[in-house]
């Protein structure tokens, strides 16, 4: 085990191979990384190293490596909440984007803010709103269209294109939605409230 460990710091060192970043072990299993962003690096550019890290893992060390991204930071006390961010999304992307090996804090946001809230709260939003929904077969389908109608910003080609499915589908699930809760989901209330009692069923249990 430690020359695994050895093994696979030396690969993320690889990649953040600037002087200034800062890779170590933190835990069992976990690899922090504090990477110096260049003035002008693009904007998805740590995610694109840590993809080069996963990759180079799963083809060297056949092993599944996970990363989580916090915010950029320009202070010891932004340090801190930036690596408390990663940790966050390291947890919840691997719960509601399972084939994702890349998890950006910054698309995790109201997922964060949602784990912070008591399961209770959870349940209770979920059996207020999306009770009835929740009791047809087809339930994990009518969540992922509701999040992807959402997700896309209300528009149906871009939610088709997101579940890859054909757009007639998105509009037959919306309208058996729409039946089953009798309130439009183009009342963006009502679509928000479905959209975080969706986010809290994927949750699942306590997050901590």
């Amino acid at each position: 085990m430690a020359l695994v460990r050895s093994e696979l710091l030396r690969t993320v060192r690889d990649v953040f191979a600037d002087p200034q970043d800062i890779v170590a072990g933190t835990a069992p299993g976990w690899i922090g990384v504090l990477h110096r962003l260049p003035a002008r690096a693009p904007a998805d550019a740590p995610a694109a190293d840590c993809r080069r890290v996963t990759d180079v893992i799963a083809a060297q060390d056949g092993l599944t490596a996970r990363a989580g991204i916090g915010e950029p930071a320009a202070s010891v006390g932004g340090l801190h909440d930036s690596y408390q961010d990663a940790c966050d999304a390291l947890r919840l992307g691997a719960r509601v984007d399972g084939g994702s090996t890349v998890h950006s804090i910054g698309d995790l946001r109201v997922h964060q803010l949602l784990a912070a809230v008591s399961q209770s709260a959870r349940t209770r939003l979920l059996d207020l709103t999306a009770a009835r929904l929740r009791e047809q077969p087809d339930w994990p389908a009518l969540r992922d269209t509701i999040t992807a109608w959402c997700e896309s910003g209300f528009n149906l080609v871009r939610a088709s294109a997101a579940l890859h499915i054909h757009r007639n589908t998105v509009v037959y699930r919306m309208n058996k939605i729409e039946q089953l809760i009798g309130r439009p989901l183009r009342e963006h209330r009502t679509a928000m409230a479905l959209y975080l009692a969706c986010l809290a069923d994927r949750l699942g249990g306590p997050d901590r």
